[in-house]
Protein backbone atom coordinates (compact mmCIF):
# COMPACT_ATOMS: atom_id res chain seq x y z
CA UNK A 1 0.00 0.00 0.00
CA UNK A 2 2.99 2.22 0.59
CA UNK A 3 2.44 5.76 1.88
CA UNK A 4 -1.20 4.81 2.34
CA UNK A 5 -0.33 2.74 5.19
CA UNK A 6 0.62 4.97 7.75
CA UNK A 7 -2.65 6.92 6.52
CA UNK A 8 -4.62 3.67 7.65
CA UNK A 9 -2.63 3.17 10.95
CA UNK A 10 -3.12 6.57 12.29
CA UNK A 11 -6.74 6.10 11.61
CA UNK A 12 -7.47 3.14 13.27
CA UNK A 13 -4.82 4.51 16.46
CA UNK A 14 -6.91 7.93 16.57
CA UNK A 15 -10.49 6.05 16.46
CA UNK A 16 -9.34 3.39 19.03
CA UNK A 17 -8.12 6.74 21.43
CA UNK A 18 -11.46 7.81 21.13
CA UNK A 19 -13.46 4.57 21.70
CA UNK A 20 -11.44 4.59 25.06
CA UNK A 21 -12.44 7.89 25.90
CA UNK A 22 -15.77 7.74 24.98
CA UNK A 23 -15.94 3.93 27.24
CA UNK A 24 -14.23 5.89 30.53
CA UNK A 25 -16.90 8.39 30.11
CA UNK A 26 -19.50 5.79 29.93
CA UNK A 27 -17.81 3.98 32.52
CA UNK A 28 -17.40 6.96 34.83
CA UNK A 29 -21.44 8.16 34.74
CA UNK A 30 -22.02 4.94 35.21
CA UNK A 31 -20.10 4.47 38.80
CA UNK A 32 -21.29 8.07 39.53
CA UNK A 33 -24.73 7.44 38.86
CA UNK A 34 -24.48 4.40 40.76
CA UNK A 35 -22.76 6.02 43.75
CA UNK A 36 -25.37 8.71 44.29
CA UNK A 37 -28.59 6.48 44.03
CA UNK A 38 -26.66 4.66 46.69
CA UNK A 39 -26.15 7.51 48.72
CA UNK A 40 -29.81 8.91 47.93
CA UNK A 41 -30.99 5.70 49.47
CA UNK A 42 -28.77 5.67 52.57
CA UNK A 43 -29.69 9.56 53.01
CA UNK A 44 -33.72 8.21 53.08
CA UNK A 45 -32.30 5.41 55.46
CA UNK A 46 -30.60 7.67 58.00
CA UNK A 47 -33.44 10.73 57.82
CA UNK A 48 -35.61 7.89 59.12
CA UNK A 49 -33.31 6.80 62.13
CA UNK A 50 -32.02 10.63 62.72
CA UNK A 51 -33.82 10.46 66.60
CA UNK A 52 -31.95 6.88 67.06
CA UNK A 53 -28.76 8.16 65.70
CA UNK A 54 -28.82 11.51 67.32
CA UNK A 55 -29.99 9.73 71.01
CA UNK A 56 -27.18 7.59 71.13
CA UNK A 57 -29.31 4.51 69.98
CA UNK A 58 -27.50 4.09 67.29
CA UNK A 59 -23.54 3.45 68.07
CA UNK A 60 -21.31 5.72 66.38
CA UNK A 61 -19.08 3.22 65.28
CA UNK A 62 -21.83 1.38 63.23
CA UNK A 63 -20.88 4.27 60.65
CA UNK A 64 -18.11 6.42 61.81
CA UNK A 65 -16.22 4.52 59.66
CA UNK A 66 -18.21 4.41 56.34
CA UNK A 67 -17.43 7.89 54.50
CA UNK A 68 -20.90 7.82 53.11
CA UNK A 69 -22.72 7.58 56.20
CA UNK A 70 -20.04 9.57 57.81
CA UNK A 71 -20.64 12.78 55.52
CA UNK A 72 -24.46 12.33 55.23
CA UNK A 73 -24.92 12.54 58.82
CA UNK A 74 -22.33 15.27 58.85
CA UNK A 75 -23.72 17.23 56.28
CA UNK A 76 -27.43 16.44 58.58
CA UNK A 77 -25.69 17.61 61.68
CA UNK A 78 -24.18 21.50 59.26
CA UNK A 79 -27.99 21.97 57.40
CA UNK A 80 -29.81 21.94 61.09
CA UNK A 81 -26.88 24.48 62.65
CA UNK A 82 -27.30 26.61 59.73
CA UNK A 83 -30.97 26.38 60.22
CA UNK A 84 -31.14 27.04 64.16
CA UNK A 85 -28.26 27.19 66.00
CA UNK A 86 -28.02 27.05 69.57
CA UNK A 87 -24.64 27.69 71.39
CA UNK A 88 -23.61 24.61 73.27
CA UNK A 89 -26.55 22.93 71.98
CA UNK A 90 -27.84 18.98 71.78
CA UNK A 91 -26.24 19.04 67.84
CA UNK A 92 -22.76 20.41 68.77
CA UNK A 93 -22.74 17.71 71.81
CA UNK A 94 -23.23 15.18 69.23
CA UNK A 95 -21.02 16.29 67.02
CA UNK A 96 -18.13 16.30 70.01
CA UNK A 97 -19.34 12.42 71.18
CA UNK A 98 -20.23 10.98 68.54
CA UNK A 99 -16.04 11.34 67.36
CA UNK A 100 -17.06 13.40 63.74
CA UNK A 101 -15.16 16.75 65.67
CA UNK A 102 -12.07 14.61 66.33
CA UNK A 103 -11.90 13.26 63.32
CA UNK A 104 -12.04 16.40 61.31
CA UNK A 105 -9.11 18.23 63.28
CA UNK A 106 -7.04 15.18 62.57
CA UNK A 107 -7.48 15.64 58.89
CA UNK A 108 -6.91 19.31 59.50
CA UNK A 109 -3.42 18.52 60.96
CA UNK A 110 -2.76 15.19 58.37
CA UNK A 111 -4.50 15.63 55.15
CA UNK A 112 -3.33 17.93 52.70
CA UNK A 113 -5.55 19.82 49.65
CA UNK A 114 -9.33 19.62 48.95
CA UNK A 115 -9.48 17.36 51.89
CA UNK A 116 -7.99 19.44 54.09
CA UNK A 117 -10.52 22.58 52.70
CA UNK A 118 -13.00 20.37 53.09
CA UNK A 119 -12.06 19.60 57.08
CA UNK A 120 -11.68 23.16 58.31
CA UNK A 121 -15.06 24.38 56.59
CA UNK A 122 -17.01 21.69 58.15
CA UNK A 123 -15.15 22.89 61.46
CA UNK A 124 -16.07 26.27 61.07
CA UNK A 125 -19.68 25.55 60.33
CA UNK A 126 -20.16 23.43 62.77
CA UNK A 127 -18.70 26.50 65.48
CA UNK A 128 -17.16 24.49 67.92
CA UNK A 129 -14.63 26.91 70.10
CA UNK A 130 -12.23 23.98 69.98
CA UNK A 131 -11.37 24.21 66.54
CA UNK A 132 -9.85 27.45 66.73
CA UNK A 133 -6.47 26.53 68.53
CA UNK A 134 -6.50 24.24 65.09
CA UNK A 135 -7.44 26.90 62.76
CA UNK A 136 -5.43 29.38 64.04
CA UNK A 137 -2.34 27.81 63.22
CA UNK A 138 -2.78 27.38 59.74
CA UNK A 139 -3.27 31.01 59.44
CA UNK A 140 0.61 31.79 59.36
CA UNK A 141 1.03 29.45 56.40
CA UNK A 142 2.10 30.21 52.76
CA UNK A 143 -1.13 28.81 50.93
CA UNK A 144 -2.97 31.91 50.28
CA UNK A 145 -6.23 28.97 49.91
CA UNK A 146 -5.37 27.74 53.41
CA UNK A 147 -5.45 31.03 55.27
CA UNK A 148 -8.56 32.19 53.50
CA UNK A 149 -10.27 29.11 54.31
CA UNK A 150 -9.17 29.50 57.86
CA UNK A 151 -10.34 32.93 57.92
CA UNK A 152 -13.67 31.93 56.39
CA UNK A 153 -14.03 29.22 59.18
CA UNK A 154 -13.15 31.00 62.34
CA UNK A 155 -16.02 33.59 61.06
CA UNK A 156 -18.40 30.91 60.87
CA UNK A 157 -17.38 30.55 64.66
CA UNK A 158 -18.39 34.02 64.55
CA UNK A 159 -17.59 34.53 68.46
CA UNK A 160 -14.97 37.26 70.01
CA UNK A 161 -12.16 34.61 70.95
CA UNK A 162 -12.28 33.81 66.72
CA UNK A 163 -11.61 37.34 65.91
CA UNK A 164 -8.99 37.43 68.09
CA UNK A 165 -7.26 34.34 66.85
CA UNK A 166 -7.61 36.48 63.70
CA UNK A 167 -6.27 39.66 65.17
CA UNK A 168 -2.86 37.60 66.71
CA UNK A 169 -2.19 36.14 63.53
CA UNK A 170 -2.73 39.77 61.87
CA UNK A 171 -0.58 41.59 64.46
CA UNK A 172 2.59 39.82 63.47
CA UNK A 173 2.25 40.76 60.12
CA UNK A 174 -0.39 40.66 56.84
CA UNK A 175 -1.53 37.26 55.67
CA UNK A 176 -2.13 36.17 52.09
CA UNK A 177 -5.71 36.74 53.00
CA UNK A 178 -8.10 39.55 50.91
CA UNK A 179 -9.24 42.56 52.49
CA UNK A 180 -12.58 41.84 52.57
CA UNK A 181 -12.79 38.10 53.63
CA UNK A 182 -10.71 39.62 56.23
CA UNK A 183 -13.44 42.10 57.02
CA UNK A 184 -16.37 39.61 56.44
CA UNK A 185 -14.62 37.03 59.27
CA UNK A 186 -14.31 39.76 61.94
CA UNK A 187 -17.62 41.30 61.24
CA UNK A 188 -19.54 38.39 61.91
CA UNK A 189 -16.92 37.50 65.05
CA UNK A 190 -17.47 40.63 66.86
CA UNK A 191 -20.82 41.49 65.80
CA UNK A 192 -21.87 40.77 69.18
CA UNK A 193 -18.60 41.67 70.74
CA UNK A 194 -18.45 45.78 69.30
CA UNK A 195 -16.50 46.90 72.37
CA UNK A 196 -14.16 44.60 72.36
CA UNK A 197 -13.15 45.63 68.98
CA UNK A 198 -13.24 49.22 69.27
CA UNK A 199 -10.61 48.70 71.99
CA UNK A 200 -8.32 46.40 69.58
CA UNK A 201 -8.77 49.36 67.04
CA UNK A 202 -7.40 52.04 69.02
CA UNK A 203 -4.71 49.66 69.87
CA UNK A 204 -4.13 48.68 66.55
CA UNK A 205 -2.04 50.82 63.87
CA UNK A 206 -0.54 51.08 60.93
CA UNK A 207 -1.87 49.06 57.90
CA UNK A 208 -4.00 47.08 60.46
CA UNK A 209 -6.01 50.26 62.30
CA UNK A 210 -8.31 51.08 58.84
CA UNK A 211 -9.25 47.88 58.33
CA UNK A 212 -10.52 47.49 61.84
CA UNK A 213 -12.20 51.07 61.20
CA UNK A 214 -13.85 49.67 58.66
CA UNK A 215 -15.49 46.70 60.26
CA UNK A 216 -15.62 48.92 63.79
CA UNK A 217 -18.11 51.29 61.30
CA UNK A 218 -20.36 48.31 60.47
CA UNK A 219 -20.64 46.10 63.70
CA UNK A 220 -20.86 49.30 66.21
CA UNK A 221 -24.50 49.95 67.69
CA UNK A 222 -26.09 51.72 70.79
CA UNK A 223 -24.91 49.17 72.85
CA UNK A 224 -20.83 50.03 71.79
CA UNK A 225 -19.09 51.08 75.08
CA UNK A 226 -15.81 53.19 74.23
CA UNK A 227 -15.08 56.91 73.19
CA UNK A 228 -14.36 57.50 69.17
CA UNK A 229 -12.53 60.65 70.19
CA UNK A 230 -9.06 59.17 69.20
CA UNK A 231 -10.84 58.13 65.64
CA UNK A 232 -12.06 61.31 64.92
CA UNK A 233 -8.26 63.05 65.46
CA UNK A 234 -6.75 59.99 63.94
CA UNK A 235 -4.42 61.10 60.87
CA UNK A 236 -5.25 58.04 58.61
CA UNK A 237 -8.22 59.71 56.70
CA UNK A 238 -9.95 56.33 56.28
CA UNK A 239 -10.06 55.80 60.18
CA UNK A 240 -11.94 58.89 60.53
CA UNK A 241 -13.88 58.54 57.42
CA UNK A 242 -15.05 55.28 59.14
CA UNK A 243 -15.29 57.11 62.36
CA UNK A 244 -17.94 59.18 60.95
CA UNK A 245 -19.88 56.00 60.35
CA UNK A 246 -19.34 54.33 64.13
CA UNK A 247 -20.81 57.87 65.41
CA UNK A 248 -24.07 57.42 63.79
CA UNK A 249 -24.47 53.99 64.84
CA UNK A 250 -22.99 54.49 68.43
CA UNK A 251 -24.98 57.88 68.84
CA UNK A 252 -22.74 59.04 72.25
CA UNK A 253 -23.74 62.61 73.59
CA UNK A 254 -20.75 64.58 72.06
CA UNK A 255 -22.26 63.16 68.11
CA UNK A 256 -22.93 66.43 67.02
CA UNK A 257 -19.57 68.16 68.21
CA UNK A 258 -17.78 65.38 66.78
CA UNK A 259 -19.26 65.23 63.37
CA UNK A 260 -18.66 69.27 63.24
CA UNK A 261 -14.99 68.69 63.65
CA UNK A 262 -15.51 66.01 60.75
CA UNK A 263 -17.65 68.19 58.44
CA UNK A 264 -14.30 70.68 58.25
CA UNK A 265 -11.82 67.54 57.25
CA UNK A 266 -9.30 68.33 54.52
CA UNK A 267 -10.37 65.18 52.76
CA UNK A 268 -13.26 65.38 50.47
CA UNK A 269 -14.55 61.65 51.85
CA UNK A 270 -14.40 62.40 55.30
CA UNK A 271 -16.31 65.38 54.45
CA UNK A 272 -18.90 62.93 52.50
CA UNK A 273 -19.04 60.94 55.23
CA UNK A 274 -20.10 63.71 57.98
CA UNK A 275 -22.58 64.76 55.45
CA UNK A 276 -24.43 61.20 55.58
CA UNK A 277 -23.35 61.06 59.17
CA UNK A 278 -25.54 64.31 60.33
CA UNK A 279 -28.45 63.76 57.35
CA UNK A 280 -28.98 60.16 59.58
CA UNK A 281 -28.85 61.63 63.14
CA UNK A 282 -32.11 63.62 62.53
CA UNK A 283 -30.70 66.43 64.70
CA UNK A 284 -31.79 69.90 63.90
CA UNK A 285 -29.00 71.73 65.09
CA UNK A 286 -27.12 70.19 62.40
CA UNK A 287 -28.49 71.71 59.74
CA UNK A 288 -26.38 74.85 59.49
CA UNK A 289 -23.44 72.37 59.30
CA UNK A 290 -25.54 70.51 56.39
CA UNK A 291 -25.74 74.55 54.48
CA UNK A 292 -22.18 74.96 54.83
CA UNK A 293 -21.46 71.48 53.35
CA UNK A 294 -24.11 72.89 50.49
CA UNK A 295 -21.26 75.02 49.77
CA UNK A 296 -18.25 72.72 49.54
CA UNK A 297 -15.84 72.93 46.94
CA UNK A 298 -16.53 68.97 46.21
CA UNK A 299 -19.25 67.90 44.00
CA UNK A 300 -19.78 64.65 45.90
CA UNK A 301 -20.25 66.18 49.37
CA UNK A 302 -22.44 69.07 48.05
CA UNK A 303 -25.15 66.09 46.23
CA UNK A 304 -24.64 64.45 49.49
CA UNK A 305 -25.48 67.46 52.01
CA UNK A 306 -28.43 68.19 49.84
CA UNK A 307 -29.93 64.85 50.01
CA UNK A 308 -29.49 64.86 53.89
CA UNK A 309 -31.24 68.32 54.45
CA UNK A 310 -34.02 66.58 51.73
CA UNK A 311 -34.39 64.13 55.12
CA UNK A 312 -35.94 67.07 57.36
CA UNK A 313 -39.24 67.25 56.39
CA UNK A 314 -41.05 70.44 57.47
CA UNK A 315 -38.12 72.52 57.12
CA UNK A 316 -37.75 73.01 53.50
CA UNK A 317 -38.48 76.57 54.05
CA UNK A 318 -36.27 77.00 56.73
CA UNK A 319 -33.65 75.01 55.07
CA UNK A 320 -34.24 76.43 51.61
CA UNK A 321 -34.24 80.14 52.73
CA UNK A 322 -30.45 79.36 54.80
CA UNK A 323 -29.46 78.05 51.59
CA UNK A 324 -30.20 81.13 49.58
CA UNK A 325 -28.40 83.10 52.00
CA UNK A 326 -25.25 81.50 51.36
CA UNK A 327 -25.32 83.49 47.50
CA UNK A 328 -24.32 80.32 46.29
CA UNK A 329 -25.71 79.40 42.93
CA UNK A 330 -24.73 75.91 42.94
CA UNK A 331 -25.44 75.61 46.56
CA UNK A 332 -29.33 75.90 45.77
CA UNK A 333 -29.31 74.37 42.59
CA UNK A 334 -28.50 71.04 44.32
CA UNK A 335 -31.12 71.63 46.95
CA UNK A 336 -33.96 72.22 44.69
CA UNK A 337 -32.61 69.33 42.40
CA UNK A 338 -32.68 67.22 45.35
CA UNK A 339 -36.08 67.99 46.29
CA UNK A 340 -37.85 67.50 42.77
CA UNK A 341 -35.54 63.98 42.50
CA UNK A 342 -36.93 63.07 45.71
CA UNK A 343 -40.81 64.13 44.49
CA UNK A 344 -41.22 66.76 47.83
CA UNK A 345 -42.06 69.59 45.87
CA UNK A 346 -45.19 67.12 44.86
CA UNK A 347 -45.79 66.55 48.10
CA UNK A 348 -45.44 69.63 48.97
CA UNK A 349 -48.40 71.28 45.99
CA UNK A 350 -50.52 68.02 47.45
CA UNK A 351 -50.42 69.89 51.08
CA UNK A 352 -51.59 72.89 50.17
CA UNK A 353 -55.45 71.83 50.27
CA UNK A 354 -54.91 70.43 54.21
CA UNK A 355 -55.72 72.74 56.94
CA UNK A 356 -52.74 72.39 58.85
CA UNK A 357 -49.78 71.65 56.88
CA UNK A 358 -51.31 74.25 54.18
CA UNK A 359 -49.67 77.17 55.29
CA UNK A 360 -46.21 75.57 55.70
CA UNK A 361 -46.40 74.01 52.29
CA UNK A 362 -47.48 77.21 50.58
CA UNK A 363 -44.40 79.00 52.27
CA UNK A 364 -42.04 76.38 51.32
CA UNK A 365 -42.92 76.13 47.53
CA UNK A 366 -42.49 79.99 47.12
CA UNK A 367 -38.94 79.41 48.47
CA UNK A 368 -38.51 76.70 46.14
CA UNK A 369 -40.04 79.06 43.28
CA UNK A 370 -37.35 81.70 44.41
CA UNK A 371 -34.87 78.74 44.42
CA UNK A 372 -35.46 78.55 41.14
CA UNK A 373 -37.72 75.85 40.92
CA UNK A 374 -40.02 77.07 37.73
CA UNK A 375 -40.48 74.37 35.43
CA UNK A 376 -41.44 71.79 37.54
CA UNK A 377 -43.90 73.87 39.64
CA UNK A 378 -45.78 74.77 36.08
CA UNK A 379 -45.59 71.01 35.22
CA UNK A 380 -47.56 70.02 38.36
CA UNK A 381 -49.75 72.42 38.27
CA UNK A 382 -51.00 71.87 34.24
CA UNK A 383 -50.34 68.48 34.74
CA UNK A 384 -51.15 67.08 38.30
CA UNK A 385 -54.17 64.41 38.43
CA UNK A 386 -56.06 66.28 41.41
CA UNK A 387 -57.58 69.17 40.38
CA UNK A 388 -57.73 70.51 43.65
CA UNK A 389 -53.91 70.71 43.53
CA UNK A 390 -53.63 71.95 40.37
CA UNK A 391 -55.77 74.68 41.49
CA UNK A 392 -53.87 75.74 44.67
CA UNK A 393 -51.00 75.33 42.61
CA UNK A 394 -51.80 77.89 40.04
CA UNK A 395 -53.03 80.65 42.09
CA UNK A 396 -50.13 80.33 44.91
CA UNK A 397 -47.65 81.12 41.25
CA UNK A 398 -50.18 83.38 39.61
CA UNK A 399 -50.16 85.14 43.32
CA UNK A 400 -45.95 85.15 43.42
CA UNK A 401 -45.56 88.08 41.82
CA UNK A 402 -42.18 86.24 39.79
CA UNK A 403 -41.24 88.12 36.60
CA UNK A 404 -38.38 84.77 35.97
CA UNK A 405 -42.07 82.89 36.50
CA UNK A 406 -43.97 84.82 33.29
CA UNK A 407 -40.92 84.38 31.38
CA UNK A 408 -41.11 80.51 31.67
CA UNK A 409 -45.13 80.78 31.12
CA UNK A 410 -44.20 82.34 27.61
CA UNK A 411 -42.26 79.16 26.62
CA UNK A 412 -44.72 77.12 27.95
CA UNK A 413 -47.64 79.51 25.99
CA UNK A 414 -45.77 77.37 22.89
CA UNK A 415 -45.65 74.10 24.29
CA UNK A 416 -47.86 70.73 23.10
CA UNK A 417 -50.70 71.68 25.80
CA UNK A 418 -54.10 70.62 25.89
CA UNK A 419 -56.96 73.30 25.47
CA UNK A 420 -57.57 73.35 29.39
CA UNK A 421 -53.77 73.51 30.27
CA UNK A 422 -53.73 76.47 27.58
CA UNK A 423 -56.26 78.20 29.33
CA UNK A 424 -54.74 77.77 32.81
CA UNK A 425 -51.10 79.17 31.23
CA UNK A 426 -52.50 82.22 29.81
CA UNK A 427 -54.72 82.44 33.19
CA UNK A 428 -51.43 82.76 34.95
CA UNK A 429 -49.74 85.04 32.71
CA UNK A 430 -52.97 87.36 33.04
CA UNK A 431 -52.55 87.54 36.91
CA UNK A 432 -48.53 87.93 37.14
CA UNK A 433 -48.64 90.95 34.38
CA UNK A 434 -52.28 92.48 36.29
CA UNK A 435 -52.48 91.41 39.57
CA UNK A 436 -55.92 93.21 40.12
CA UNK A 437 -57.20 91.40 36.91
CA UNK A 438 -59.84 89.01 37.70
CA UNK A 439 -60.39 86.27 35.88
CA UNK A 440 -62.22 83.12 35.69
CA UNK A 441 -60.32 80.79 37.91
CA UNK A 442 -62.51 78.09 38.55
CA UNK A 443 -63.57 77.61 34.59
CA UNK A 444 -59.91 77.48 34.01
CA UNK A 445 -58.58 75.02 37.05
CA UNK A 446 -61.79 72.51 36.34
CA UNK A 447 -60.84 69.07 35.45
Amino acid sequence: MGPGKFILEALAATATAIGVMVLCIVLRRLLRRRYFRRRERREREIQRDWQRILNGEVPAASWLGNSVDRAIIEDIVIERLDANFTPGGRLQAFARNSGLVERRLAEVTKERGWRRQGAMLALGRMRLPESIPVLKSTLRERDPQTVIDAVRSLGYIGTPEAGAAILEALSAGPIPCPAQALQSSLLQCYRSGSSQLLARTLEAGGWLRPLLARVLAEAAGPATQGSLAALVCDSNAEVRAQAARAIVAMRPSDALASLSKLAGDDEWFVRLRAAIAIGELQDFHGIPLLIHALTDRNRFVRLRAAAALVRFQGEEEHVLRLAMHTHDRYAVEALVSELQRADRISELAHDLAHPARGPRAKRALLAALEGGSFTMLIDIALRDPDWRTRKNLARLLAGSDDGMLLERLKQFQFAALTPRQRRIVFWMAARLRNPRTVAPAETAMTP
